[in-house]
This record gives structure tokens, sequence and C-alpha cells, in this order.
């Protein structure tokens, strides 16, 4: 957003770059998965197309009353509870 680009399209971006090192963090780090199949990957970013709606989904009620950078706060808190509670139970149970 500093750069010019709108709420909406900076979360994008940002949601873009983070998926794939997300994927690679939560498989190695946080869950440990040892899975080499690729239903794994497939789940996981469906749990993430998933969360990344939830979260654009709350960013746009949120611009309607509150400060766009608190909007892009409460909706990047949504993004990450969501995104790791469905990768828990669904993708590396």
């Amino acid at each position: 957003m500093f750069l010019g680009l709108s709420a909406t399209m900076s979360n994008l971006i940002g949601y873009l770059f983070g998926a794939i090192l997300s994927y690679t963090l939560n498989k190695k780090y946080t869950f440990k998965s040892k899975d080499k199949k690729h239903s794994e990957a497939i789940k996981f970013f469906m749990v993430l197309g998933i969360s990344y709606l939830l979260n654009f989904m709350t960013l746009q009620w949120l611009l309607m009353s509150i400060n766009q950078y608190y909007a892009q706060l409460i909706s990047a808190i949504v993004y990450t509870l969501s995104s790791f509670l469905l990768a828990k139970f669904f993708v590396f149970k």
C-alpha cells in the first residue's frame, strides 16, 4: 500500500508470495510432514484458497467501516488462524 497499490491488490500480492513459502515451512517445520504425495500440496493450496477467501471477505467488509491498515491487520489474523487450523486438521493430520 505504501507504493500506491490498493488494499485489495497489496493483499493479493502478499498472499501469493507467502503461499509458496508457507507450504515449504509448514510442511517441514510446523507439521514435520514426511509425506511425498502431491495430494498434500493440493490440499494445502486449497486450504490457502479458502483462507484467502475468508481474508478477502473480511477485508472488504471492514474497509466499509474502519481504517484500511486496521482492516488489513484484522484480515491477516483471520487468514492466519483459518489457514493454521485447516492445515492442522485437514492437510497435515
